[in-house]
């Protein structure tokens, strides 16, 4: 199991989308041109704080305990992707995972690179293991392996992308 071409192109996506929210003014990152909707610094902060929710709190690969994943689980997931992939608005799963509002994009940057370096480790450990067990809990879809939590990681990323980008054309 090598997870790193897909760590990398995640982490590709995610320093492109940094870097080119860090040349933009403050001011138009915590805009909100949409009334009540997230600014694109809210955006960023919600998807960091997903992550959390997902991967945060796991034991060590040694002390994982696999849960079955149900027809219920993966029909969640099916429908938990299209949602992501159509862009259809919903509310957060989890508190946790709703921005506060209050960071800054060098704190945010710091924040994912502690969530990147985190999961990197982790998928080391999992493929010397060699096994891939459900262990991870999404707050909807239930029961998840890390390589299909780094498959919803990835949807996640790219539709809020697809947001930051709309939020752009809008202050252009």
């Amino acid at each position: 199991m090598n997870f790193q071409p897909t760590l990398a192109a995640f982490d590709s996506r995610r320093d492109a989308l940094l870097d080119a929210l860090a040349a933009l003014p403050t001011e138009q990152l915590t805009a909100h041109p949409v009334a009540g909707k997230w600014s694109m610094l809210e955006i960023v902060e919600h998807v960091i704080r997903a992550e959390r929710v997902v991967f945060d709190g796991i034991a060590t690969p040694d002390q994982l305990t696999a849960r079955p994943r149900t027809v219920a689980s993966r029909l969640r997931s099916a429908i938990v992707h299209g949602v992501l992939r159509l862009d259809i608005p919903v509310e957060a799963p989890s508190k946790k995972m709703l921005p506060t509002g209050t960071r800054a994009l060098p704190d945010l940057r710091a924040h994912w690179d502690e969530n990147s370096g985190w999961i990197a480790a982790y998928a080391a450990r999992i493929a010397e293991r060699g096994a891939d067990p459900a262990v991870f809990s999404h707050p909807v879809i239930g029961p998840m392996s890390f390589a299909q939590s780094l498959r919803l990681r990835r949807a996640h990323l790219d539709r809020h992308m697809r947001q930051i980008r709309y939020l752009q054309r809008l202050q252009a």
